[in-house]
């Protein structure tokens, strides 16, 4: 149709300059030539403006085109920001179910654990009870030359977790079969840190309430000359008493370190808390080669954690402060545990690189009153959040105990309910390691 009409138009340009050029050459006296010359400007003209009239359309159908297409993308963007969401509040709504019955589920699953812990427990007390009445039954029967039966006593089945790196935990006693005077322990204590009879002991973090193992807490136990071991609270003392603490701490940290590496390689969502005494902070020059020895580790800085009591950090003068705020600058994260007092700055914290705070769960669940605080304890892992600080309940020993505080909004716990502190394998000590510093420092 479109091409019907620009020859009809054509056509009319024709005859108009025609009929114009005749006009002029019959009325006007023009000769042939010159009205020839006339009509074609005329056809020129026509041909002009037909064309400014036809660009000056198909600008309009431009325009008209481009106005839909913006409305056209516009309604596409909405609904694709739509659907968005909607996909999104499923994920949401989906992820938070499974958290949920999957947190369920765990917690049933620790119950159940626990019952069969305490079955295990009946079932040895029963075995013991059998055990004790069978030596009594040999005695009597010896007494009387008599031959008793044997007495068949009932098996238990003992059931282990496989752990990444530990192995089962190891009864801690006194040394040797009496109690060791104070002169005797001092020399067992020295002669163990001088023997490297040192062992390294891990207890996990678990989130709760999944109960997955996040991160795992260092702890010292050293043995004694008859291979038995001596407890921390025996042997901490003497070693800050006698300045060997610092050997020990050495000794620890750089162990720590191995063992690290070794479950980083594997997965690298694991970290461990490391302690650090009051006699290592208040030295300088130690604190300062501590800082040379984790600068050349600052690959591991983001699952390192420096543990201090909050004993120890309000010992802290402004060398301390200022070394541990280097290690701060390093990437390495600080916890301060045996808190009970609260009233304290936490902003303060927070600006020196603390991220995690331990409180006893007795003191969390029962002993309030003791625990020196403005607020009340289901609000404390609101307000430590607020400053960027986690708050950690230690010491958990019963389902109960998990199930109060999971009303506190905690994400980690720590006690022997989800594990005791086991030994470290020895292989995990072996083969290739970080080098050794001369002298650092952790607990």
């Amino acid at each position: 149709m479109e091409r019907i009409a620009a020859i009809v138009i054509a056509v009319c340009m024709v005859v108009i300059a025609g009929a114009f050029g005749a006009v002029l050459y019959r009325v006007a006296g023009l000769t042939i030539g010159e009205a020839a010359a006339v009509a074609l400007a005329l056809i020129l003209v026509f041909v002009l403006l037909e064309g400014q009239k036809l660009r000056e359309r198909d600008r309009r159908l431009l325009e008209a085109r481009l106005e839909d297409l913006n409305r056209f993308s516009g309604t596409l963007a909405r609904e694709v920001q739509h659907l968005e969401d909607r996909v999104a509040s499923i994920e949401t709504g989906a992820t938070d179910t499974a958290e949920d019955r999957l947190g369920g589920l765990v917690t049933d699953f620790a119950r159940l654990e626990t019952r069969i812990g305490r079955l295990a427990e009946e079932v040895g007390r029963a075995r013991d009870e059998a055990s004790e009445a069978h030596a009594v039954g040999v005695e009597a029967s010896r007494r009387l030359d008599l031959r008793p039966a044997p007495v068949p006593l009932a098996p238990v089945a003992v059931v282990e977790a496989e752990e990444p790196v530990t192995r089962a935990p190891v009864a801690e006693r006194k040394v040797g079969d009496e109690p060791l005077s104070d002169a005797e322990l001092v020399r067992a204590v020295k002669s163990a840190i001088e023997d490297d009879r040192i062992e390294l002991f891990l207890q996990p973090i678990v989130t709760l309430p999944q109960r997955k193992v996040r991160y795992y807490e260092a702890l010292t136990r050293l043995r004694g000359p008859d291979g038995e071991l001596i407890r921390p609270s025996e042997f901490l003392p003497i070693a800050e008493r006698e300045g060997i603490l610092a050997k020990l701490d050495n000794l620890v940290l750089f162990r720590a370190v191995q063992v690290l590496r070794r479950l980083t390689a594997r997965n690298r969502d694991l970290g461990i808390f490391c302690n650090l005494g009051l006699a290592t902070v208040v030295d300088a020059a130690m604190l300062q080669e501590m800082h040379g020895f984790l600068e050349a580790n600052r690959a591991l800085a983001g699952q390192i954690v420096l543990e201090f009591s909050q004993k120890t950090v309000r010992a802290m003068g402004p060398v301390e402060i200022e070394t541990l705020g280097a290690l701060a600058d390093l990437g390495f994260r600080f916890s301060v545990d045996q808190v009970r007092d609260l009233k304290t700055d936490l902003v303060d914290l927070a600006d020196r690189g603390v991220r995690f705070l331990k409180i006893n769960a007795g003191l969390l669940l029962h002993r309030s009153d003791e625990l020196r605080s403005d607020i009340h304890p289901a609000d404390l892992a609101d307000l430590l959040a607020r400053h960027g600080i986690e708050l950690i309940a230690d010491h958990i020993e019963s389902e109960t105990a998990v199930v109060d505080l999971l009303d506190f909004d905690l994400k980690f716990g720590q006690g022997n309910l989800f594990s005791p502190a086991k030994p470290v394998r020895a292989e995990i000590l072996q083969g290739p390691v970080p080098a050794e510093p001369k002298r650092v420092a952790a607990r």
